[in-house]
């Protein structure tokens, strides 16, 4: 196993290859290659609601909410940017990303935040929950972002420090 710098630059370019894998399989209806990614059950936490996608059925109903959001708007590029990566061991990571819905350089939606855990079981990566700025319902027809707060809130605690006031 590496360790250090050439670890960091492994786990990154693993990170970036799996985005940039899910970010094909929506924008190329690519229902297959999409369910491979996700660990069943799958637990979503967005704005205001929180469920379980527990089987290739109900992930599809996902899935097919990305496919109406990029038909809708005529996207033409789904763009996945890790922004944060922490490892919790060899097999667990917490991935903070962006994702920009795009027609040509266009924006079509605002910029969302998401934070998820991916697991390695038997050398694949699978996203096990994702926390995320969208404000979906579990039978939502598309991707709804809030534009005055797109990222989901969450704050860092250190070692019994409580936050200050301003």
């Amino acid at each position: 196993m590496e360790t250090g710098a050439a670890a960091e630059a492994v786990t990154i370019e693993m990170v970036r290859t799996f985005l940039d894998r899910m970010s094909a399989a929506v924008t190329e209806a690519d229902f297959d290659s999409f369910a491979e990614m996700f660990e069943l059950p799958f637990s979503v936490h967005t704005r205001l609601h929180h469920y379980q996608r527990r089987d290739r059925t109900e992930l599809r109903v996902t899935f097919d909410v990305w496919r109406r959001t990029i038909e809708v708007n005529m996207a033409t590029a789904v763009v996945l940017r890790p922004r944060r990566i922490e490892a919790f061991g060899s097999d667990v990571l917490m991935v903070e990303y962006d994702s920009d819905l795009l027609r040509g350089a266009q924006k079509m939606l605002p910029t969302f935040a998401s934070l998820a855990l991916l697991r390695r079981r038997a050398a694949r990566w699978r996203m096990e929950q994702v926390m995320t700025g969208t404000q979906n319902a579990e039978d939502s027809l598309f991707l709804r972002v809030d534009p005055v707060n797109p990222v989901p809130q969450t704050e860092t605690y250190i070692l019994g420090k409580r936050p200050g006031k301003d």
